[in-house]
């Protein structure tokens, strides 16, 4: 039993599936569109965790997808490359990439990759402030899903479009998203998703100064977040509260939240919910007459705010940089010397013992 167990640790380590040997793997299937499926997915898995090497398998994928000559192949490694730029803040060239995917996709009648390359152009215009843009590409994305029956996301599409009428101050049209959205959540029994909608519809109710009802909103999404143990989000529906109960000049209520919110913000790293505690707390301390209190979080909030702001406008390099990997050649060398290494030590667990075994004999 040992000697199958260390047998089984050896093989592990001789043939551990490392990008490299990954890549190596790919190569060898013999079809084009099944290796872009391949370089797509394993682009994807490191995306965030190593953006230079998915950039890699990403391009590669784009070569691939060429010499396949399938338009849906390439429209597919487009869309990686629009997305590793977006991740990258490049927003020129991920613009462009989601809009060579939108055509191609469009050309080969591909419904549901075309509402994706709409979601994410109108991600891009979101962030670029281009609002008319980005709503006309998540209404184009919604109705696909609709046609297609993707209640899932059609939800999220109804949710951005509620978050981009709240960020342009239409809070009717917003309501009317946000609840369409809690709909969906509710026939889906989708948690995640009606928690965002509470979350959302407490936070047009406190905008319009109905402090009463966002709290209810707002407690049953706080509710759903401990139930779902999202104690990142949970920090955001505590500060809404005490925000709410400030406004109600219910100060221990708001002191007790504001200080959880705190707690959990910091536990979990969350600085953007530290930040607007800084806000919240001067507000508790205006409100309560501390002006000195007031002034100080109020400071420590813009200086904060300033410097996250002058680090995200430092200019950036946008250009990925070749990573370190393996070539094609060296892989299968990689591969051919581990299989000579494992052989050489079955060799010696097996035959040695056993010659051992015969000679006490």
């Amino acid at each position: 039993m040992r000697v199958l167990l260390f047998l089984s640790l050896l093989s592990t380590i001789a043939f551990g599936d490392e990008p490299d040997t990954s890549l190596a793997r790919i190569l060898k299937l013999k079809s084009d569109t099944a290796q872009v499926n391949e370089l797509y997915k394993l682009s994807n898995s490191l995306r965030n965790s190593n953006p230079d090497q998915a950039w890699y398998y990403a391009h590669l994928c784009e070569e691939k997808a060429q010499i396949s000559e399938s338009q849906k192949h390439l429209a597919k490694s487009y869309n990686m490359l629009g997305v590793l730029y977006y991740k990258k803040s490049d927003l020129k060239k991920a613009m462009a990439y989601h809009q060579k995917a939108l055509e191609l996709r469009t050309s080969c009648k591909d419904e549901m990759g075309c509402a994706m390359s709409r979601v994410n152009l109108a991600n891009i215009y979101t962030d670029a402030q281009l609002y008319e843009k980005a709503e006309e590409n998540y209404l184009a994305a919604l109705d696909i899903y609709n046609h297609l029956g993707d209640l899932k996301r059609a939800g999220d599409c109804l949710m951005n479009l509620g978050v981009l009428k709240q960020t342009t101050k239409q809070n009717k049209i917003a309501f009317e998203n946000y609840s369409k959205a809690l709909e969906i959540s509710e026939q889906l029994n989708n948690h995640e998703m009606r928690a965002r909608c509470l979350n959302n519809i407490a936070q047009i109710f406190f905008e319009n100064g109905e402090y009463d009802r966002s709290i209810a909103f707002q407690e049953d999404a706080l509710k759903i977040r401990n139930m779902m143990d999202n104690n990142v989000e949970v920090a955001d529906s505590y500060l809404n509260l005490a925000s709410n109960y400030i406004k109600l000049k219910q100060y221990d209520k708001a002191k007790y939240y504001l200080d959880t919110a705190v707690v959990v913000s910091k536990h979990y790293d969350y600085y953007e919910a530290e930040l607007m505690a800084y806000k919240i707390r001067s507000d508790y301390f205006s409100a309560i007459k501390n002006h000195e209190g007031a002034y100080y979080w109020l400071n420590k909030y813009y200086d904060s705010k300033d410097s996250l702001i002058a680090v995200q406008n430092e200019p950036e390099n946008f250009d990925f940089k070749m990573p370190e990997i393996l070539g094609t050649k060296q892989a299968a060398v990689k591969e051919f010397n581990n299989l000579w290494l494992l052989i050489s030590v079955l060799i010696f667990v097996i035959f040695v013992p056993l010659m051992l075994f015969r000679l006490k004999r």
